[in-house]
């Protein structure tokens, strides 16, 4: 086994070093002319093997082996051209405030006096006046111990909800079955003082790029297996069912969370719009979980933040991202 393990080393390395870089390989699919930072690229003909099945196995097994720590990795990092992102200054200072001119006096902390009743209604908005106020997670479990509703009674709610939000494009995918058997639960655990947690019963929902048992997982794709469902939940999915959380749905995503707007064009996604203004984007990439959030279908979304993923949706369907 290990003289196997050797010979195939050894005629890896010798096909990565030798036979690849003959001739137009990958590291010099384009050339810029040192210094001539006007001229244009010089295009390269690319010839990238495939990789798939065993063969990204054994090259998997080799990059991580000490000779792959050692000198592959930085190797294939090098030839790929992304080692210049790990060595790359930005010497640019970040902008901390607002750079655009005012056009109208902008009122000083010491010059707003709100009562704690109207600082609510800012924080809340009025049902008197707009019919719709934001409930938190602890205002749920509050009423759930009172007696006043129940997880199924509310998940009832976000059903009707969901059907009735669809131009929203916020929730992709749901089982109304798994909604109701997971509120049922809750609700028994209320009646018997049993909850899981300090948020037993509160709605969520999870950004595509989670896997969630029963659905497919496609990070806002229609080319990654759509017809495959998940066979289990993903670490955090699975956390938050521990904690007695009622998943209610899989949400839109920029696909692949390359994107800020939430505009994903797929089959079975669409552009994810904010609640407030049905002709305006979300924001991206966790555009289904700010709008869902926003318009009051769940309590929570869980999301992924690489960029602003989070921060950029938060902001345009006006709830809390962390």
């Amino acid at each position: 086994m290990d003289v196997l393990t050797g010979t195939l080393i050894g005629a890896f390395v010798v096909w990565f070093v030798c036979i690849r870089h003959h001739g137009k390989g990958p590291k010099k699919y384009k050339i810029r002319r040192k210094g001539k930072y006007d001229l244009e690229y010089i295009p390269r003909t690319v010839k990238v093997p495939a990789v798939r099945g065993w063969k990204t196995s054994l090259v998997c097994k080799v990059a991580n082996s000490y000779f792959g720590k050692m000198f592959l990795l930085d190797m294939m990092l090098q030839n790929g051209d992304f080692k210049i992102f790990r060595t790359i200054q930005m010497k640019m200072n970040p902008t901390f405030y607002p750079n655009i001119e005012l056009t109208e006096p902008c009122a000083k902390p010491d010059d707003v006096s709100l009562t704690n009743e109207e600082m609510q209604e800012v924080l809340n908005g009025s049902v008197a006046k707009d019919g719709f106020n934001f409930n938190c997670a602890q205002d749920f479990v509050r009423q759930y111990k009172s007696g006043e509703t129940t997880p199924t009674a509310v998940a009832e709610n976000a059903i009707i909800a969901i059907t009735n939000s669809e131009k929203l494009n916020a929730i992709v995918k749901y089982d109304i079955a798994s909604i109701k058997k997971q509120a049922a639960a809750s609700t028994d655990r209320y009646r018997t003082n049993t909850t899981l947690s300090p948020i037993d019963g509160v709605i969520i929902v999870v950004k595509d790029e989670f896997a969630v048992k029963g659905f497919p997982h496609t990070s806002g794709s229609s080319y990654r297996h759509p017809n495959e469902p998940a066979k289990a939940d993903s670490g955090v999915v699975t956390k938050m069912r521990d904690l007695g959380c009622i998943v209610l749905a899989v949400v839109n995503m920029h696909e692949f969370g390359i994107g800020t707007s939430g505009n994903n064009p797929n089959k079975g996604f669409g552009a994810c719009r904010t609640p407030y203004h049905l002709d305006h984007f979300s924001g991206g990439s966790s555009s289904g979980c700010a709008s869902a959030v926003g318009a009051g279908i769940a309590t929570m979304g869980i999301g992924t933040d690489g960029g602003g993923s989070i921060r950029i949706p938060s902001a345009y369907c006006g709830v809390v991202g962390l």
